[in-house]
């Protein structure tokens, strides 16, 4: 539905993520990370922190998040830090649910890799139930 508008946007992303991300082909395993989103007007920024240790061993754990946010539809880069090698970018294209509590969807590297993710977002425990 890009560029969207036509559904109700669900509640703001801004918060803590857990996600889940597998290959399109099964030579891989599938990998977890952890997001931090901030939302502003429908601009994403945060990071991601892979939880791999497979993954880490041949990139860097850590991300950056930049995108935005169109009604349902979400869409962001992860670009990997490093100061030792240049890293491709890996685009996200998804979805979010009802109560905005899971972005659902597909990531790609162009010309590489591709496969599905989804994310949950992390409970929020308050002072007062605490």
């Amino acid at each position: 539905m890009w560029p969207g508008g036509t559904e109700p946007a669900p509640a703001n992303l801004s918060g803590s993520w857990q996600g889940i991300f597998s290959y399109l082909t099964a030579k891989k395993a599938p990998g977890c990370f952890s997001a931090t989103i901030s939302e502003s007007d429908g601009r994403l920024t945060g990071e991601i922190h892979d939880e791999d240790g497979a993954v880490a061993a041949v990139r860097p754990s850590f991300a950056t998040l930049e995108g935005r946010r169109v009604g349902r539809d979400v869409r962001f880069l992860k670009r990997y830090v490093s100061e030792a090698k240049k890293y491709a970018v890996i685009q996200y294209l998804g979805e979010i649910n009802d109560g905005a509590t899971e972005i659902a969807g597909q990531w790609f590297v162009p010309g590489h890799s591709s496969g599905s993710f989804t994310m949950t977002r992390s409970k929020i425990i308050s002072a007062a139930g605490a």
